[in-house]
């Protein structure tokens, strides 16, 4: 063993035999077997209670603790640990799993294993070493990982780096179990709102133009004019222009003749993803867009650009959607459809508190949402350095508390 950074470490066959002993839940129909298959794992990570006589074909034995690790398509990470085997032969694995199991000379915390094999670096060497003839179905030969090097830090200390991670991994569900709730409220608070409203017009006569962009695939070039499709409105709360599609100069000064986008305008994805609704912004640069968008300019005096918005994250709108498509599973949303929706229109100052109403929703959503996103960096980047030994585990510890 040698140092890297600070954990002592060694080939992993040092530390785990793989386990491959055979065996056929078929033969005793009537027993039930704990099987940890791929599609209980893909459905709850975890195994699923199983009568012999329904598992198809031999699987490994999980006689002692292990930690299993899918060998197919290592691009998904799957990894588990079988902690409690009850030793009477029924507990088994898919043999698309590589049954880890301890070497009784060694000190092995299994949740600090399970965190290593579930890491970039070593699912990077599984897809590095995988084989197969499609991207789809790669399988790693399992003997070859046993000589790659591996952290083997003292048992105290794997303990712990388990516990802060999975006490991290705590702290990302209540903030993703937050966000979804708060986006919950965000969505029945628009409908609440629109919902009081008792006055209505067809949205075509509340705004200026109806219309989509060029109905042909444009020639593309590296950089010019950005050319925006349904993605450009579906990557994130706004109009994303990175990355984005360009075109021609001379091309867009065609394109602008049939329709040419400008700030307060509403963009509405028509095809695909249907009433995904972005508001020009101030200072956007100039763009054309494609068929599968819709502009709507508003009428002065009659709808807010944000109001007109906010009509298309409504279930009012979601239920004309639906009356629209009969079951059949709409694809399109045609112009003269668009134009029909019935819009829910109180007066402009009525209109302006709903909409600062839903932008104040909103802006605690957004701050769940980075609450999320930086614990999640949090946890990449302390798993990396408490794997390798970069951090010392009293700092990560540290860290954890004072989020």
């Amino acid at each position: 063993m040698r140092d890297i950074d600070r954990w002592p470490v060694c080939p992993l066959g040092e530390i785990f035999s793989i386990s491959s002993v055979a065996v056929n839940p078929a033969l005793r129909p009537d027993t039930v077997f704990t099987h940890y298959s791929l599609p209980a794992f893909d459905s709850h990570a975890g195994p699923v209670a199983q009568a012999g006589r329904d598992i198809e074909s031999q699987k490994f034995l999980v006689g002692a603790p292990s930690v299993l690790v899918s060998k197919l398509n290592p691009r998904i990470p799957r990894v588990q640990i079988a902690e409690h085997p009850r030793g009477d032969g029924c507990d088994v694995a898919s043999t698309e799993f590589m049954v880890y199991v301890p070497k009784s000379n060694v000190d092995v915390d299994l949740r600090f294993y399970k965190r290593l094999f579930s890491s970039g670096d070593f699912s990077g060497k599984l897809q590095a070493c995988a084989i197969g003839t499609t991207g789809s179905h790669t399988r790693v030969r399992p003997r070859e990982t046993l000589g790659w090097k591996v952290p083997y830090p003292p048992l105290d200390e794997q303990g712990r780096i388990a516990e802060i991670l999975d006490a991290l991994d705590s702290r990302i569900e209540d903030a993703r179990r937050a966000e979804v709730k708060l986006g919950k409220v965000e969505v029945a608070l628009i409908s609440e709102l629109l919902s009081s409203v008792t006055s209505f017009d067809r949205l075509g006569l509340v705004v200026e133009r109806v219309i989509d962009g060029v109905h042909h695939t444009p020639a593309y070039v590296e950089s010019g004019v950005p050319f925006l499709t349904v993605e450009n409105l579906t990557r994130g709360p706004g109009i994303s222009f990175t990355p984005c599609r360009y075109i021609s100069t001379s091309d867009h000064r065609s394109f602008i003749k049939r329709v040419a986008p400008r700030p307060g305008d509403v963009l509405v994805s028509k095809d695909g993803t249907l009433g995904v609704a972005r508001v020009v912004p101030r200072g956007a640069p100039e763009f054309s867009i494609f068929v599968s968008v819709a502009l709507l300019r508003p009428r002065m005096g009659r709808v807010t650009s944000d109001f007109l918005a906010l009509f298309f994250d409504s279930s009012i709108f979601r239920r004309q959607l639906a009356a629209l498509s009969s079951g059949s599973g709409l694809k399109h949303i045609h112009l003269h459809e668009m134009k029909s929706f019935r819009l829910p229109l109180p007066p402009l100052p009525d209109q302006e508190q709903i909409v600062a109403r839903i932008r104040d929703a909103r802006a605690v959503r957004r701050a769940g949402v980075e609450e999320l996103s930086k614990l999640k960096l949090i946890r990449e980047g302390l798993t990396q350095d408490l794997m390798t030994g970069r951090v010392r585990v009293s700092e990560a510890e540290a860290v954890l508390e004072n989020l």
